[in-house]
This record gives structure tokens, sequence and C-alpha cells, in this order.
């Protein structure tokens, strides 16, 4: 049986060549519910954990410290295809408000605030905010390359279109919080992962977003063996409008694995969330908090804790009937764990 390595520093490793070991063991775990493959970790995890894991899964969770391994979250294999895939500059190409500077001259008259992004970053890290007279951030970030620069939008919602390499796709809502970083994915029902389905959708004139779509899947269409993710947003201006293009992600992401959690674990309950807390630093003590509403096949709705506890976040499979006793489930979990920030809101 071949291993597997959750290479979550994909873009560190394909951009920098810079492997970062502490961002793969934040992601590592989340393999183990999933994939019964080995994993190639240098990590220790607690016998506690991975009794954990072996309840929910059937299985034990098979670790070893070195080894040949397949990349299970980007390729690595055709280097210079995947960064142009994965750069932000070929999404920026996409929208004719964006463009690309390498120095502040480079920079137009700005009449509104924009959003700066390093066109190689990790999915919602190293941004700025830019306008006029305020250019202190983008100075830094030019110091180390080009910088993408497109319109600053007031964001309401978020959400994913995530294409496999057979050319099937689901759609999902995503959480960000203020800072733009991913707190979670929302499936209001993952057996018909449309549109359709996003909470927001029947706000919506969805008419652009399905020509753009089709624009977006020719530009981004491949060789390369593996899926991507189409993120998006709805803003608020004169009323709700789409922004068809966000960025592309072409690899393994978090909408991804939440609907494989789904597959998995949601039964006849359709509606499922994936969410991302600051950790509490304590497995045992959270999972003994999480008891009443711990996940079990014949129930109506339930929580896994998905993390062990050591790592830079807590992260939790929510699996419910339906959105009303998604709702119930949620509110439950936030009245459990007070201490932790869910993002989310129902």
């Amino acid at each position: 049986m071949s291993s597997i390595k959750v290479n979550a520093d994909y873009e560190s490793v394909l951009f920098f060549n810079k492997p970062m070991p502490v961002v793969n063991e934040a992601l590592e775990f989340l393999a183990m519910y999933l994939d019964s493959r080995p994993l190639v970790t240098s990590k220790s995890y607690s016998k506690e954990f991975l009794d954990h894991v072996e309840s929910f899964t059937g299985k034990r969770p098979l670790l070893q410290k070195e080894g040949k391994s397949e990349n299970w979250w980007g390729p690595l294999t055709n280097l210079d295809l995947e960064k142009k895939l994965n750069s932000k500059e070929m999404s920026a190409s996409f929208n004719k408000d964006s463009f690309i500077v390498n120095a502040l001259s480079d920079l137009p008259k700005l009449d509104k605030t924009y959003l700066a992004k390093n066109p190689f970053g990790m999915s919602g890290q190293n941004f700025a905010m830019v306008e006029e007279g305020r250019l202190d951030n983008l100075e830094v970030m030019l110091k180390k390359g080009p910088v993408v620069i497109e319109p600053f939008f007031d964001r309401k919602f978020d959400f994913s279109h995530y294409v496999f390499p057979n050319g099937v796709s689901i759609c999902y809502e995503n959480i960000v919080d203020k800072k733009f970083q991913y707190r979670g994915t929302i499936f209001k029902n993952y057996t018909q992962p449309t549109i359709e389905n996003l909470s927001f959708a029947s706000d919506m004139d969805w008419t652009q977003f399905k020509s753009d779509y089709q624009k977006i899947l020719s530009l981004y269409k491949s060789d390369l063996k593996t899926g991507f993710s189409i993120d998006s947003f709805i803003y608020e201006e004169n009323g709700l409008k789409v922004r068809s293009l966000s960025e592309v992600n072409y690899r393994r992401t978090m909408g991804q694995t939440a609907f494989e959690l789904s597959l998995k674990f949601g039964g006849i309950r359709k509606w499922s969330a994936f969410l991302l807390t600051k950790s509490r630093n304590d497995f045992l003590g959270t999972k003994k908090k999480l008891l009443e509403l711990e996940w079990e096949p014949d129930t109506s709705r339930g929580v896994i804790l998905l993390s062990p506890g050591d790592v830079r976040y807590d992260m939790f499979f929510l699996s419910a009937l339906d959105e009303a006793e998604g709702k119930i489930l949620l509110n439950e979990l936030k009245s459990l764990l007070p201490d932790c920030e869910f993002a989310v809101e129902l």
C-alpha cells in the first residue's frame, strides 16, 4: 500500500521551495478520517487521539516517520504549470478592474480603496488595504516582488466551486473572518451541492456568473490530474452583486475535504459544516465537553472533534438533518465551548 504526505505547505514549496512542517501538522490529521493509506509524519499523536479517530472510521491510523509517499494536498509534479495555475496573477487577468504592479510608479491614481495581494501567497494570506495617501503596506509588499491590486468590496458571502479531475463540480458556502481567513464550509444539502442550494441563492441573479463560470473553466483547463477550486463572493454595491472570480486554487482545498467528510459521515443528514477555531490546546477536555453532542450513526445531529488539540486550530465536523437542525446544533456547540470564536452565524 502506498503512503501519503499531507503537504499543506504546497504553495510555500511550489513558489519558494520552503517546506513548512508546522503547516502540514496543522492539517494532516484530516487525512486520517478520509484515507486509509499510511501517513508519513514527523509528529507524534497520542494513543487517545488515535483511539478517537478509530472510533469514527473503524480503522486505526497507520503512521510512519519516513518513506516514499504521494502528496495529498498538491501534486508538485509539473512545477511550471502548477505555478501558473495557482498564481493570483492568472486569476487577476480575468478581472478587468484588477492589475499587477512591480513598483509604486506603476500605480495609477487610486479613486477608492483597493486590496493588495501577494500573487504567490497561500489562500487568504498576505493581503493589505491600499488607498491614495496610504501606500506604506504596498511599498513593503513590493520589496518582495510583484503585487496584485484589485478593488476592495463589501463582501457579504463567500462561495466556491470545486472541480474534480473528471469535470464534476460541487458548490458550497465558505465562512471567512474579517481578515479574509478561512474559517469553515457549509453545505445546505451535500447530496445536491449546487449553486441553487446556497443559503443566499434566491437573492441573486446568476445569469452573468454562469457565463463567467464557463469562461473560467476554459481558462483553467489543463492536463494536470488534480482538482481545483474557483473562489467567488457576493458583495454589496447598490444591491447584492457577484464577483465571479476571486482566485483559483489548483489543489486540494478545505472545501473539498469538508465535502468528503460529509460523504463519509453525513448519511441521511443532508446539512453539514466544517468549522475552524483557535485551538484550546486540550483534546481530552474538549472531547469531554462535547460528549453529549458527539456524532453517532443513528442520531439526527452530531459533532466530530477532528483535531488532536496540540495544533494551531481546533476543527469540527457538524452533521444535521437540515438547516434548522444545523442551527440548533451550532448553538449547542457554541454554548458548550464559549471560549471558542466561531465565525459562522446561521
